[in-house]
C-alpha cells in the first residue's frame, strides 16, 4: 500500500515537471544515475532535503516531526523500488547495496527516537546527515551499480 501510494505522487510530481528532470530540487547534473524512476525518486529525496533547510532557515519547527516520517518512508519506498530494480537486473553488488540501505533505514530510526524523546528539532543535523549520505551513496554507489541498468 506504500508503494502504490507513493507512485501516486510520484505520477502527480512528474506530470507537474513534465516529466522531465528540470526541477530546482535535482542539485547537479553528476547525480543522475541514467535510470529515469530512480533519477525521479532521488529528486523527490533532495525535495525533502529542501524542506528541512527551510525549516532550519525560518526557525519552524512545528512541521519538524512529519517531515522526518515523510524522510523515513519515502526512504523505505525508494530502497524497495532501487532494490527490486536491481534484483529484477541480477545486479551483483545488491547485498551490499541493501546493507547500506539498512544502515541509512538504522540512522533515521534513531532520529525519529531522538525527535520523539530527547530533542524535538533538529534540523541543521538531519539535513547535513542526508545530504552527505545521499550524495556519497548516489556517487559512489548508485552510479556503479545501476550503470549496467541504465545502458540497457
Amino acid at each position: 500500500m506504500l508503494m502504490f501510494y507513493y507512485q501516486l505522487i510520484e505520477f502527480n510530481q512528474l506530470t507537474k515537471r513534465d516529466r522531465t528532470m528540470t526541477g530546482n530540487n535535482f542539485p547537479t547534473q553528476s547525480l543522475y544515475t541514467g535510470v529515469g524512476i530512480i533519477d525521479n525518486q532521488h529528486q523527490t529525496f533532495f525535495a525533502i532535503l529542501h524542506k528541512i533547510r527551510k525549516l532550519s532557515q525560518e526557525n519552524d519547527c512545528g512541521s519538524f516531526g512529519d517531515i522526518l516520517e515523510e524522510l523515513q518512508l519515502y526512504s523505505r519506498f525508494h530502497f524497495e523500488t532501487e532494490e527490486t530494480i536491481m534484483e529484477t537486473a541480477g545486479a551483483e553488488n545488491l547485498q551490499a547495496h541493501k546493507m547500506e540501505h539498512k544502515k541509512f533505514i538504522e540512522k533515521i530510526e534513531e532520529l525519529v527516537l531522538q525527535n520523539i524523546l530527547e530533542d524535538p528539532c533538529f534540523p541543521e543535523e538531519l539535513a547535513s546527515f542526508v545530504e552527505k549520505w545521499l550524495v556519497d551513496h548516489i556517487l559512489n554507489t548508485d552510479k556503479l551499480d545501476l550503470a549496467d541498468i541504465s545502458a540497457e
